[in-house]
């Protein structure tokens, strides 16, 4: 019998078996919140405020949307739940959550912690794979200028700098087998990001696929972006890495589009974004001899669309060629199905202190409320869940 027709996402008991009645009643409390457009961004503006004059939220926020889609401030509290996903065959993409480095200060701090992380993921003896953004190393504006024209001066400097230390985490990765994946960001500072992660891979990735791009089918040339790379590691001789994803940054794209009287650079509708995730899942089996895909989708068909081509292609399913991941708080019902029917499925997990980790949670709720459904499906399983209980008592 074919994989695809084992899999099944519909029963969800076992997703919520190790959270207590009142968590499960707080995530339902989160949702119903998220789901709702205007208080999403009432709530956003508010966050972004309070933080800027420094009012002590703190403590609400970390006990609420912060401890449902974050790991922990620190790795002694992260590696609670890694060990919790562990005991679920699930392994973890562990992410120091910061982005958007202004000064060299901020810069080597992120830097620090990713070594720390890295560390961390080599001794913990645990499914782990490390993630950051290169934005958290240098200031995105010095990324954006090398998108476009070459550097000069004290950007030179900056940016040569951000090179060596990657080409050191690339061999420290390396070196102790550790796969390490490169986040994706804006569409204006992408350029230099992929320069310098296909470098990293031409290094570190000729016998196994260390580093991963990350590539975002949202965006309307997503598809040529992954036939690209995929040409070029070809000519090269370098295993590719790809994390797929839809992306993370939908607002944002469109309104910087719109204010500089510009196309927007994403499809315009869910549908086409959805096809053209799915026509990426084909072009890297298409190509899997050279090309490893780690698909990261919420999106239960696409997880679905894989298994069959790999059925259908008679591609032997491994965590080599192909894995799966959802973000922490998210799909539980698709990760811990796919890790009850053997997947390598691994849960995106980033961490940090509350106020560092605040510009990913705001982009956390204002794309899941853009994106048609996706609360909605989350909290109609959450009260799925908690009447299953009641009826059970």
């Amino acid at each position: 019998m074919k994989r695809r027709d084992l899999v099944s996402f519909q029963n969800v008991s076992n997703n919520f078996s190790d959270i207590s009645d009142f968590e499960l009643v707080k995530r339902r409390v989160i949702f119903a919140f998220i789901n709702q457009k205007i208080l999403t961004k009432i709530g956003s503006f508010l966050l972004k405020n309070a933080l800027r004059f420094q009012f002590p939220i703190k403590f609400f926020i970390k006990n609420s949307i912060y401890q449902l889609f974050c790991g922990g401030e620190n790795l002694v509290e992260v590696s609670k739940s890694v060990e919790r996903f562990e005991k679920q065959g699930i392994g973890v993409i562990l992410d120091y959550g910061a982005e958007r480095a202004t000064s060299m200060q901020e810069a080597n701090l992120a830097y620090n912690k990713i070594l720390e992380t890295i560390e961390y993921g080599i001794k913990s003896n645990k499914r782990i794979i490390i993630d950051f953004k290169i934005s958290s190393l240098l200031n995105p504006a010095i990324l954006e200028k090398k998108s476009i024209s070459a550097l000069k001066d004290t950007d030179l400097d900056l940016y040569e700098e951000l090179r060596k230390r990657l080409l050191y985490i690339g061999d420290l990765c390396r070196s102790n087998n550790l796969p390490v994946m490169i986040d994706s960001e804006e569409s204006w500072i992408q350029a230099s990001i992929d320069e310098l992660t296909y470098e990293l891979m031409s290094i570190n990735n000729k016998i196994a696929c260390i580093v991963y791009n990350t590539i975002q089918m949202y965006r309307i040339d997503g598809p040529n972006l992954l036939k690209t790379a995929i040409e070029q590691s070809k000519q090269k001789g370098y295993i590719l890495g790809v994390k797929l994803v839809r992306g993370a940054y939908m607002e944002k794209e469109r309104e910087r589009a719109a204010s500089a009287n510009l196309p927007s650079p994403i499809w315009k509708d869910k549908n086409e974004t959805d096809h053209a995730f799915d026509q990426g899942i084909k072009i890297c089996l298409d190509n899997y001899a050279t090309t490893r895909i780690c698909c990261a989708s919420h999106n239960e068909q696409s997880v679905l669309n894989m298994i069959q081509l790999m059925d259908e292609m008679n591609i032997e399913y491994n965590n080599e060629i192909g894995t799966f991941a959802q973000l922490m708080g998210m799909s539980d019902h698709i990760t811990f199905g796919l890790a009850k029917w053997g997947f390598g499925v691994y849960k995106y997990m980033p961490y940090g202190k509350v106020n560092d980790i605040m510009p990913y949670l705001i982009r956390r709720a204002e794309e899941n409320t853009s994106v048609a459904g996706q609360t909605s499906r989350e909290l109609q399983l959450i009260k799925n869940e908690i009447a299953r209980r009641k009826s059970v008592r």
